[in-house]
């Protein structure tokens, strides 16, 4: 997804802003991580229904998916990082 439809996004629903700061602050602690599976809900403090709006807009990718667990990571953490105005 490009950085301007990611900042069009933000721009209808703002609240999506810190979930997505805590999303990028989170991939990026475990980002040496060898078999990083990604974040859970709890993680970046967001409703899995809030999430699921995400992957349906191509911002969020579903990486391992179980009967009890659900790990996203964002589907280009560069793209997300330039739209929230985060340094690289």
């Amino acid at each position: 997804m490009s950085v301007e439809k990611i900042k069009a996004f933000l721009a209808e629903n703002p609240k999506f802003v810190e979930i997505l700061k805590r999303a990028v602050e989170h991939e990026e602690a475990h980002s040496k991580e060898e078999h990083y599976l990604g974040w859970e809900w709890s993680d970046v403090r967001a409703y899995p229904a809030e999430l699921m709006k995400l992957v349906r807009e191509g911002i969020v990718n579903i990486k391992y998916k179980s009967r009890r667990y659900t790990h996203y990571v964002l589907a280009d953490r560069e793209a997300v990082k330039k739209s929230l105005g985060l340094k690289r």
